[in-house]
């Protein structure tokens, strides 16, 4: 299952949501101009995955689930949540769920979300846990694991 790593699962869930959007789509609540704000949580999904990309990059730690983290990275926007990358994620297939504007596109963004957050973080967060003991527990006190 480890195959089945954040960038494919969102490649998936992109290409689930763009095919049932063409042939299952359900309610169509959003229509132009207005399924053009779409933009904005993609534009912010982007920002955010990148800033969260570059601080490991800095930091020499590897950005690939189920690998061990060289480093605890805490600082930028890991201040603000413990995983800007995985949010980002999640912001750009909300943003293409409001470009297609349909109801249907909606659930492969909470499998998304779901096994992201179930499954993925819970794999790293206990890794991390046992890698990094208290320091790690100290962070996630402080620290939301999305927003």
């Amino acid at each position: 299952m480890k195959m089945l790593i954040p960038p494919v699962l969102f490649i998936l869930c992109l290409a689930l949501m763009v095919l049932l959007n063409r042939y299952w789509p359900w309610v169509v609540w959003s229509h132009a101009p207005w399924k053009f704000l779409g933009a904005l949580p993609i534009l912010t999904g982007l920002a955010l995955g990148s800033s969260g990309w570059r601080r490991f990059r800095r930091r020499g730690t590897t950005i690939h689930a189920f690998s061990e983290a060289g480093t605890m990275v805490t600082d930028n926007i890991y201040r603000r949540t413990r995983n800007p990358m995985y949010l980002g994620l999640v912001l750009d297939l909300a943003g293409v769920w409001v470009l297609l504007g349909g109801l249907s596109p909606l659930l492969p963004l909470l499998v998304f979300v779901v096994a992201v957050d179930r499954w993925v973080i819970r794999w790293e967060e206990a890794a991390l846990s046992r890698k990094f003991g208290p320091e790690y527990e100290r962070y996630k006190s402080r620290t939301r694991r999305w927003i």
